[in-house]
């Protein structure tokens, strides 16, 4: 998955940890401030009754950054989804 700041250019690398229909975790190489705006981008797979799969792009706020008891792993960043669109792989 990929993630930015609101009103950022560049996107960064991030690990889905969990997600929902109104949340996901995922860990992130550098700590997020909560209530900050994120953009999200991830893909879907092809389903196994051969449907395509879709790229996902949502926006979100941060709830929490949880760190890791230690340093050399990344911390995982909790946000809210607001809003998403789906854009299935033609």
């Amino acid at each position: 998955m990929r993630y930015r700041k609101d009103q950022e250019k560049d996107w960064a690398e991030g690990r889905t940890e969990n997600i929902s229909q109104s949340g996901l975790l995922f860990q992130a190489p550098e700590p997020l401030n909560p209530d900050t705006m994120v953009q999200i981008c991830f893909s879907l797979p092809d389903t196994a009754e051969g449907e395509s799969g879709a790229t996902v792009l949502c926006e979100g706020r941060t709830i929490r950054t949880i760190l890791p008891p230690s340093s050399d792993e990344s911390p995982c960043v909790a946000v809210k989804l607001l809003d998403y669109k789906l854009k299935r792989a033609e």
